[in-house]
């Protein structure tokens, strides 16, 4: 389930004022069922960039810093041939 704005805006204010912690502002506004888990998630956005905005196209986040690499047919077919010449 995702937050509406005002949700964020909310528990950004109460992690930057009062510092409180997912499972004390899902037991502040049981009404809202909020899951902890995404309450955590959004906490540790909060951290880490301060913003509470849905976009995360232009944050790189420090995880995501390994490039992933494609491997062309020529390479595939490469590799399979070492794999076979050294079972045999």
């Amino acid at each position: 389930m995702g937050f509406i704005v005002e949700d964020r805006h909310l528990i950004k204010c109460l992690r930057v004022s009062k510092d409180y912690g997912a499972t004390r502002l899902c037991k502040m506004f049981p009404d809202r069922q909020w899951n902890v888990d995404e309450v955590k998630t959004l906490i540790k956005k909060i951290n880490m960039t301060g913003s509470v905005t849905v976009s995360t196209d232009s944050i790189r986040l420090p995880t995501s810093t390994k490039l992933r690499v494609s491997h062309s047919a020529k390479k595939i077919n490469h590799y399979c041939i070492i794999d076979v010449s050294k079972e045999i």
